[in-house]
């Protein structure tokens, strides 16, 4: 799941709540026809699908993080690009125009 959401395309992740079912379900049913000594059952689908959407939900939280981040150091370099420039201020942390 949580390879499904960093491959997908940001406006096609619902996508990957249809592909991890989908997915989970085939590997059973192939290890089922292929291997003698395994077994699937719905719960083994159920679970690998309750595990894939979490990890689904993680690349989501994690791209908009590295979302926000690169907005934040691409609108810095820009503005500092346009003339601006910037000192710290020990007091409070952050960066100001000077």
């Amino acid at each position: 799941g949580f390879f499904v959401g960093l491959l997908l395309p940001a406006g096609m992740i619902w996508l990957g709540l249809v592909i991890v079912p989908a997915v989970s379900g085939a590997i059973e049913f192939a290890q089922s026809q292929y291997l003698s000594e395994r077994f699937a059952t719905v719960l083994d689908v159920l679970a690998n699908t309750l595990g894939g959407w979490s990890g689904l939900v993680v690349a989501v939280g994690v791209r908009a993080l590295v979302r926000a981040r690169d907005e934040t150091i691409i609108a810095r370099a820009l503005w500092q690009a346009s003339g601006g420039t910037a000192h710290h201020d020990e007091r409070d942390g952050y960066s100001k125009r000077s």
